[in-house]
């Protein structure tokens, strides 16, 4: 009786170890294409929006949505190409190339940047009697973020079963326009809505301060879940 071998066909563990190497980084450089020109039309679309409201004073409705759409498909592909590159999904075309020191300095800028987009101004304060309680809201105007008037708030639903930060009441950069006059606003409380960034914590969005909250619950506008 002799013993038989048995021979195995599949290629040998390190040639589709190197096989699979190959194929990501092929991967990696083809989403690159479809990445950068997302990229680009996402630069186009805001700066588009930015000049017809600022310099036109005609604000593009549609530019918001546009740029929300590109943005889901620029975050799906990105990731993938990030975690390719095993780094995180930014802009690096320029920053990567500089001094670790000159990094780090630029991303305390650009956290100072975004601190600065978000600065408000108080403006006003909206009086009103709500289910036979008189209450009262102050009023800002964003310097940064959308531009604009800006009234959010906070009540009894906030951290319940309402984002934690609060709820938009109006917002300019919205569109949420039911009627303004010289001393007066319409508010209606069924269009109140939750901020993006209760629904995704890449958005960095003003928060509804102290002075905003309500001392009883408002059942109506969005809700979580």
């Amino acid at each position: 009786m002799h013993a038989a071998s048995i021979s195995d066909d599949s290629p040998p563990q390190g040639a589709v170890g190197a096989w699979a190497t190959r194929a990501q980084r092929q991967l990696g450089r083809l989403l690159g294409v479809p990445v950068a020109l997302l990229v680009a039309a996402e630069i186009a679309v805001l700066l588009a929006g930015v000049v017809a409201r600022y310099v036109f004073h005609h604000p593009l409705i549609w530019s918001d949505e546009v740029a929300s759409i590109l943005f889901l498909w620029l975050a799906m592909l990105g990731s993938a190409v990030a975690f390719q590159r095993g780094e995180h999904m930014r802009m690096t075309a320029v920053v990567g190339k500089l001094a670790p020191s000159t990094r780090a300095f630029l991303d305390v800028l650009a956290t100072a940047a975004a601190a600065w987009l978000l600065r408000r101004t108080r403006v006003g304060l909206a009086r009103f009697t709500m289910a036979g309680r008189e209450a009262s809201l102050a009023m800002y105007w964003l310097e940064g973020y959308g531009g604009g008037l800006w009234l959010p708030f906070a009540d009894a639903t906030t951290g319940v079963t309402t984002y934690g930060g609060g709820r938009y009441l109006y917002d300019t950069i919205k569109g949420a326009d039911l009627g303004v006059r010289a001393t007066s606003i319409v508010l209606d409380f069924n269009y109140a809505y939750n901020p993006s960034c209760a629904y995704d914590e890449r958005w960095s969005c003003p928060l509804s301060p102290a002075e905003n909250r309500l001392g009883f619950a408002v059942e109506a506008g969005e809700r979580l879940g």
